[in-house]
């Protein structure tokens, strides 16, 4: 995928300058890059309106990798759509590129399991996601990441592994004992690397799953994409004073299903700016 340039979202109150401004002002731009797969998708409509709401007047840029089934390290995606790995795409770059333009840079990554299901072990996630901190800290970029949800390791039976496995990846015919493996050298790697000071985990979002531990559920996404951007926000200006209501939820949803089929399936029309 080429590398696009997302619009700017303008400040509320006339252009803001581009460059040379101190973090702590209200007038300097912001570029946020949202990282992930499945969840992502669905939510990003609502996520980055969110985002933009709560740091209004400030302009601010969203840049985005995203798509069902995509993967950091292997290329992923859904029946014949397949995207490629996170950790070849432009995103980081392009965040770059605005970071040395004066724009205050933060980066989410969500979603991290994927890989798992298409072989990938614990150690190559970790390398890729090593070496995509190392690149995002020389930008003087804000890594935020949520953790591969932890209640996976509680309630996921060989049984119940199996059953998704078929259900959701019927192609992969990684063990068990892989999986949860790479699980726990993730989340284990994460709390090291936050307590390093070198990125900050986003907690609390496996409360929200739906029925299968691996989606949010369909009405308690709200909670995971409002917690979401409450800790995106808390890192540019403080406490978000929005959230995300059940109707742009929704929205969301059908933003996604057109992007999905229209865009990424069927290419009726080009894909947007800020998308790698």
């Amino acid at each position: 995928m080429t590398e696009n340039t997302p619009e700017m979202t303008p400040p509320a109150g006339g252009a803001g300058a581009a460059g040379g401004l101190d973090s702590s002002t209200p007038e300097q731009p912001v570029a946020v890059a949202l990282i992930g797969a499945s969840n992502l998708s669905r939510g990003y409509w609502a996520l980055s309106r969110c985002i933009r709401k709560n740091l209004q007047p400030r302009p601010v840029r969203v840049l985005t990798a995203l798509g069902p089934g995509r993967g950091y390290v292997a290329p992923g995606g859904l029946w014949r759509l397949q995207y490629p790995p996170i950790k070849n795409s432009p995103v980081v770059s392009a965040l770059g590129k605005y970071n040395r333009q004066g724009e205050k840079t933060v980066a989410f990554l969500t979603d991290l399991g994927n890989d798992f299901l298409y072989n990938v072990t614990g150690d190559e996630l970790i390398g890729a996601l090593e070496r995509m901190v190392e690149r995002l800290r020389d930008y003087n970029t804000e890594i935020l990441v949520t953790p591969i949800h932890p209640v996976l390791t509680r309630i996921l039976t060989p049984e119940l592994y199996a059953f998704l496995r078929t259900t959701l990846y019927p192609n992969s015919k990684v063990p068990y004992e892989q999986v949860i493996e790479g699980i726990e050298s993730v989340n284990r790697y994460l709390l090291e690397t936050e307590q390093s000071g070198s990125i900050r985990r986003v907690e609390g979002l496996d409360a929200f799953l739906g029925w299968d531990y691996v989606h949010y559920g369909w009405m308690r996404a709200t909670g995971a994409w409002s917690r979401a951007a409450q800790s995106i926000v808390s890192h540019i200006r403080g406490d978000a004073e929005h959230s995300i209501p059940l109707n742009q939820m929704l929205a969301s949803y059908l933003e996604n299903s057109f992007r999905l089929v229209g865009i990424d399936m069927l290419r009726w029309a080009p894909r947007r700016q800020g998308f790698f």
